[in-house]
């Protein structure tokens, strides 16, 4: 029954959100599957703002409290949203053939025996890594128990945005008593829902069989695998990185300006899931600027995106900044002083080299992805480099590594790489999924130019 409780409540919060943003995410052309995914996501993201607006006019959050907001909710979505009918057209069986057919068939097979692998480990294990106990677990299981945010100000990392927290509280709830023996299933579907949005948006960009190859290639990585499996924040973290990134592009690839109303959404969940999210921010900036100038739009269409951009962000955001402020919450450590005696030089080196072994001689990814992501950006480059898509998918990974890379090296962040207790693979599964695409869109020029 706890279990039960645990499931309905994630259903809960989902379908609120299926209501609320389906009439959007039909306009964009999402399936039925990757409006699902996105529903949990942006599900998850309004309990976050049921919290804390709660706790901002004093009122307990309990599960009463929180359920009656989202009844409300509901009930507002299914007034003003009644079913519409998915008009997306079916790829007919008919038109793909017996060798498209096989390889669909057996990627098919490989991720389906990987998402029972992640729901059977993440079902297995109560949480025990200590991220997810300091900064999650403890700090759910503190509102769990007072019905209030105020004690996170003397938890662990109190500055720490509580998108999972909250989601970890909202499913306890629904238990009725607090036992994390389900926590990391909150995980695993999250995983389970990246997929479903990931394969729709390479469909879009690509083709049905190359998109079941981005699948491939996405579920290659162990480090993905993993998080999947435990309660640590970046596999929410990377879903709405990517998925901001993706609207982004999507905005000037299809042309719809809602685009940009649904990359705000995501923009702002990833403020809310990680402090990373911060310097993201000036990423997706600069990428709706490109992408604007890339595809010729006009002055007063980038301008107007860019605002609307940033006031449905902070609009969202803004209720975290009142807690911050309010219980006295730091910045994190962004502006932090290098401890050491390295020079700029030794410094660089050091960088590199961590850079370096994580990307390519490490476990975490698949030996040949880096590799072929390099390989991918030089065919793009030398051969497709009139492709807009592909090019602003390039120069958004190079926009990551630098935010990471300069991160590194001018703020106290490098004395995670000189004391060796970080590892910065983690960072780059934010942006995994655009390499991903990156090299799937290569390959899908190169098929296509045969």
């Amino acid at each position: 029954m706890m279990f039960l409780g645990f499931c309905f409540n994630l259903f809960f919060s989902t379908i609120v959100a299926f209501y609320l943003f389906r009439p959007l995410f039909v306009s964009l052309g999402f399936s039925m599957a990757a409006i699902i995914g996105l529903s949990y996501f942006s599900g998850l993201g309004i309990v976050t703002q049921i919290f804390t607006t709660l706790w901002i006019f004093g009122i307990p959050i309990t599960f009463l409290t929180v359920s009656t907001i989202l009844a409300v909710l509901l009930g507002a979505g299914i007034i003003n949203n009644p079913l519409l009918v998915q008009d997306r057209t079916a790829v007919s069986g008919s038109n793909i053939s017996m060798a498209e057919k096989f390889i669909s068939a057996a990627v098919i097979i490989y991720i389906t025996i990987n998402i029972i692998i992640v729901f059977m480990s993440a079902l297995s294990l109560p949480v025990f890594a200590w991220d997810s106990i300091t900064s999650e677990a403890y700090k759910a299981k503190t509102v769990f128990y007072t019905g209030s945010l105020t004690q996170l100000s003397q938890a662990f990392y109190p500055n720490f945005p509580f998108y999972t927290l909250t989601a970890m509280t909202w499913g306890m709830f629904g238990q009725g008593v607090w036992d994390d023996q389900y926590m990391h299933l909150i995980f695993a579907l999250a995983f389970l829902a990246f997929t479903f949005i990931f394969f729709d948006v390479a469909r879009v960009i690509t083709s049905r069989l190359i998109a079941y190859i981005a699948l491939l290639l996405l579920f290659s990585s162990n480090l993905l695998i993993i998080h999947s499996t435990l309660s640590y924040r970046d596999v929410f973290m990377m879903a709405h990185t990517s998925i901001c990134l993706i609207g982004i592009l999507l905005w000037g690839h299809k042309g719809n300006d809602r685009f940009i109303i649904f990359s705000a959404i995501f923009c702002a969940l990833s403020l809310l899931t990680k402090l990373e999210g911060l310097p993201y921010f000036p990423v997706y900036l600069l990428m709706i600027l490109l992408t604007g100038v890339l595809y010729r739009k006009t002055f007063k269409n980038i301008f107007n995106a860019l605002i609307r951009f940033l006031c449905i962000s902070f609009i969202i955001y803004f209720p975290f900044q009142i807690f911050k402020f309010t219980v006295g919450a730091g910045d994190g450590g962004w502006a932090a002083h290098v401890v050491g005696r390295e020079g700029p030089m030794m410094r660089f080196a050091m960088i590199s080299e961590r850079f370096y072994n994580e990307l390519f001689l490490w476990g975490n990814w698949n030996i040949l992805f880096w590799p072929m992501v390099m390989i991918s950006s030089l065919i793009l480059l030398v051969v497709y480099r009139k492709d807009k898509l592909g090019v602003l998918l390039l120069i958004s990974i190079l926009f990551f590594f630098s935010v990471y890379w300069l991160t590194f090296f001018c703020t106290g962040s490098f004395n995670s790489i000189r004391a060796d207790w970080c590892s910065i693979s983690r960072y780059f599964m934010h942006f995994y999924p655009l390499a991903v695409l990156l090299i799937s869109r290569v390959l899908f020029l190169t098929y296509e130019s045969r």
